[in-house]
């Protein structure tokens, strides 16, 4: 009888312990986190990475996401804010630096601070965070830039019949995303012989730069076939340059990241496609590998890509194309 009750004590003891044990793990399952987002620019495409992480957070639960969004694609201007995210203590920062070079000893010091970090969109270094200086980086989260890049090569031959000069308006060269579009671009029309790069040219992020150099373009070179403006505001400026040079739609116009100001061109005729996006699924996938990180101790893969779609004159109007424009 003395045994049975001190098996039973024993019994009772280890469920006690079991339960202990298992407590602090449903409580960090439900811990309230806050994670900090710093956009590359106040524009709809990171508005959408920031509502996407915003409606995941709220899915998930117990999540916050507070938000920095600089009104001008500046080192300077961004830099503070990844270390004003860290000094407010937010559990992870995840965001979009705006230099792969400049960025790399401000998202160090982050991770310093002991905030983990994920890139969105962007990346530092030459992105592979697997080894290197810049494995600190917990993951980069992006389009595959190169692939969409290449999307907007074949795209603009197809539309030229394989033959034609063309002209490049970059956004900004030292920016991983412009950099990997531009080298997909390339090495998509070299592909054609008959296709020839006539220019190409950096905006700095800005659209009547872009729109002043494309109308220099056009008229050093009157023979230029079709036009490729790699991201929202070197598309732009580079659509209305050929407007205004009466030249649409003789012109092959292809435009990136489906803002409605780009899906407007398509309509009016002032471009023919846009290489698209999808910010949205961003930044639900930055706060979906942030929470199991941080909850489940679950690293996320070191690069996640997100593919790009392609908009037409033919397919725009679709619903399931509709709602992936930047709202």
């Amino acid at each position: 009888m003395l045994t049975r009750k001190k098996s039973l004590t024993m019994i009772m003891i280890s469920a006690a312990l079991v339960i202990l044990l298992l407590a602090p793990l449903a409580w960090a399952e439900d811990e309230s986190l806050t994670l900090g987002y710093v956009a590359g620019v106040m524009d709809p495409f990171m508005i959408m990475i920031q509502q996407g992480a915003e409606d995941m957070a709220a899915e998930i639960g117990n999540v916050e996401v507070v938000s920095q969004i600089p009104g001008s694609w500046s080192v300077d201007v961004q830099s503070p804010m990844w270390i004003a995210m860290a000094a407010r203590g937010v559990d992870l920062v995840f965001g979009c630096p705006v230099d792969k070079e400049a960025l790399i000893p401000v998202l160090r010091d982050v991770h310093e601070r002991g905030v983990p970090v994920i890139t969105t969109d962007t990346f530092i270094g030459d992105g592979d965070y697997t080894t290197g200086p810049e494995s600190f980086v917990l993951s980069g989260i992006q389009t595959d830039n190169i692939a969409a890049g290449e999307l907007a090569g074949h795209t603009m031959a197809e539309m030229l019949g394989g033959e034609g000069k063309v002209y490049l308006q970059e956004f900004h060269v030292g920016v991983s995303t412009s950099d990997e579009r531009s080298q997909g671009f390339i090495q998509a029309i070299e592909q054609y012989p008959g296709i020839e790069l006539a220019a190409r040219n950096s905006c700095d992020n800005d659209q009547d730069i872009a729109l002043t150099q494309t109308a220099a373009a056009l008229r050093a070179h009157p023979d230029i076939d079709g036009v490729f403006g790699n991201n929202l505001f070197a598309c732009l400026g580079a659509a209305q340059a050929v407007q205004n040079a009466g030249l649409s739609p003789a012109i092959t116009v292809i435009g990136f990241d489906a803002a409605p100001s780009v899906v407007e061109m398509v309509e009016k005729g002032w471009m023919d496609g846009i290489v698209s996006q999808q910010p949205y699924k961003i930044g639900q996938e930055a706060v979906h590998h942030a929470v199991r990180y941080l909850r489940e101790g679950i690293e996320p893969p070191k690069k996640i890509d997100v593919e790009a779609v392609l908009f037409t004159v033919e397919n725009y109007q679709d619903p399931e194309m509709q709602a992936l424009i930047y709202q």
